[in-house]
């Protein structure tokens, strides 16, 4: 999750539907949780792109598969560090020593809401709600089945052991 912010709200709008087709994970407002801002400034003949200490420049007109593709090879390089752990959600990858392995898109939107709720814990219906958004009915052991899959996955491929508590259906994320 990234938030997405610009001086133009209107073209602001396609680049964002645009990143929501290739699945990037984008939010357009601080009231939710997000890892890094990344700003576009669009000027008279050209757009910034800016994240974290990168800067891209491209003159305009330009073409937005080609804006949003450095956009996504910027957001590309950005990693959660934590202990011996790396996680880079956009490219679907944890890495721990010399272990890597590529996550499947539940388990990386599970980690990414561990990491983004790190703190607080999130609760268990808010994420099911997140990862099955079409479901009609809640099935918490679906959840439940998926976080021990996960932790199997990442202790089998990276020798990786994570422990994620549960206290009132809320889970949070505890590293060893």
């Amino acid at each position: 999750m990234f938030l997405l912010e610009s001086n133009n709200n209107f073209k602001i709008k396609t680049v964002h539907n645009l990143l929501e087709q290739k699945k990037v994970k984008i939010v357009d407002t601080k009231n939710k949780k997000f890892f890094q801002k990344l700003y576009l400034y669009f000027g008279n003949n050209q757009i910034e792109v800016l994240f974290m200490k990168e800067k891209k420049i491209f003159k305009c007109p330009v073409n937005f598969n080609v804006l949003v593709n450095a956009i996504i090879e910027l957001l590309s390089n950005f990693e959660i560090k934590y202990k011996n752990l790396i996680y880079c959600p956009i490219k679907n990858r944890i890495t721990k020593d010399n272990f890597s392995a590529s996550l499947g898109e539940i388990h990386n939107l599970i980690l990414i809401y561990l990491f983004l709720n790190q703190k607080d814990g999130i609760l268990k219906d808010e994420l099911y709600a997140i990862l099955w958004p079409n479901d009609k009915n809640i099935q918490i052991n679906k959840l439940d089945t998926h976080l021990t899959n996960l932790k199997s996955f990442l202790y089998e491929k990276i020798n990786f052991l994570i422990k994620i508590s549960s206290s009132k259906g809320n889970i949070s994320l505890g590293i060893d």
